[in-house]
């Protein structure tokens, strides 16, 4: 059976002297391929046909790389809206209610685009010549069939593609409410002011932490997180008037709260991240008030709320304070590490 798989191999390592083949040129033989492949199972020491696709030249090695984290489709993400809004409001597609995904752009390139990258830029001259062949296999591989040089050099290429242009992004917010008397100063503080405000409030001494939150994401890609609760409540009613009668239709509201942000994080340089953030906090101040109408009982809340909207440079080793109204301040820190990859 090794047999046979090594004769396998070697007839898909193409004789590609002499000039670039077309795609039909290359579908032909790969037909011609599974023949012979056939014909060896039948009987395993047959080597007819070989020199027909080969000739001499048996220095060539196929490999299939996997290039699906370059070419993936990433997904834009929008968080949900915590405002509350009136009975009968229209629903705001830019701050969906409960949030949404949206089809988000590739993320470096289709496969076509990294084939030809490679063919300019690994041995450029050489591809032209039919010495070697690149192809992708749908969106996510390519096929090369090269000799063992060329295959370190698109194995190479293709590790400094993902060093260049494939980061992983971490966001961190931690929202911190303030004692009477106490300020954070808004801007960019360094990494030990700000562990040093990080652990102050975690021992409850001038500052308290309301929420915090931790995210990762593609470089380039809208990243979302909500945490919080979600309660169904009452808001007003529809009275219809009948014969005889008055109808009042409960109109039912949502009330969240919690912490709801959507981010997109674009690495400049090595030492600072932009952001372009969008959150709110919302939390209650007490138990939802139950009011008496002459349509029924509805309920009011009582929502302490936030909401930033901001685009913000952050310094890989540090952290930025911004104001949040009245409530508190926003330390926001991030942080980038490169993907890793290779062929499969």
């Amino acid at each position: 059976m090794r047999i046979i798989w090594c004769a396998a191999l070697l007839l898909l390592l193409l004789p590609l002297g002499g000039r670039a083949e077309s795609d039909e040129d290359m579908d032909q033989k790969l037909r011609r391929i599974a023949e012979l492949m056939a014909a060896l199972e039948r009987e395993p020491g047959s080597a007819s046909g070989m020199e027909e696709l080969f000739g001499d030249d048996r220095d060539l090695g196929l490999v299939v790389y996997n290039i699906a984290d370059l070419t993936v489709r990433l997904p834009d993400h929008r968080s949900p809206n915590l405002l509350l809004t009136p009975a009968g409001a229209e629903i705001d597609e830019d701050s969906p209610l409960f949030g949404r995904a949206d089809e988000g752009s590739i993320f470096f390139a289709e496969a076509e685009d990294v084939a030809t990258l490679i063919t300019q830029n690994v041995q450029p001259g050489l591809w032209e010549t039919g010495a070697a062949e690149v192809r992708p296999t749908g969106n996510a591989g390519l096929l090369v069939i090269a000799n063992a040089d060329v295959q370190k050099g698109v194995k190479s290429y293709l590790d400094a593609l993902r060093r260049s242009v494939g980061h992983l992004i971490t966001v961190e917010i931690r929202f911190l409410g303030l004692q009477p008397g106490v300020r954070i100063p808004a801007g960019e503080m360094s990494r030990e002011r700000g562990d040093a405000l990080l652990d102050a409030a975690a021992k409850n001494k001038g500052f308290f932490l309301i929420h915090s939150a931790r995210i990762t994401g593609f470089a380039g890609q809208r990243m979302a997180f909500y945490r919080g609760t979600q309660q169904a409540f009452v808001q007003d009613y529809d009275v219809e008037v009948a014969e005889d009668a008055d109808i009042a239709d409960p109109i039912v509201g949502v009330l969240q709260t919690g912490l709801s942000f959507d981010v997109r994080a674009v690495r400049r340089g090595v030492e600072r991240i932009v952001l372009d953030l969008r959150l709110q906090a919302a939390d209650l101040r007490s138990e939802l008030r139950v009011i008496e109408t002459t349509a029924g009982l509805v309920s009011t809340p009582d929502l302490s709320f936030a909401e930033v909207s901001t685009t913000l440079s952050v310094p890989v080793d540090g952290y930025v304070a911004i104001r949040a109204a009245d409530r508190g301040v926003l330390l926001i820190s991030a942080g980038a590490e490169k993907l890793s990859g290779g062929a499969r």
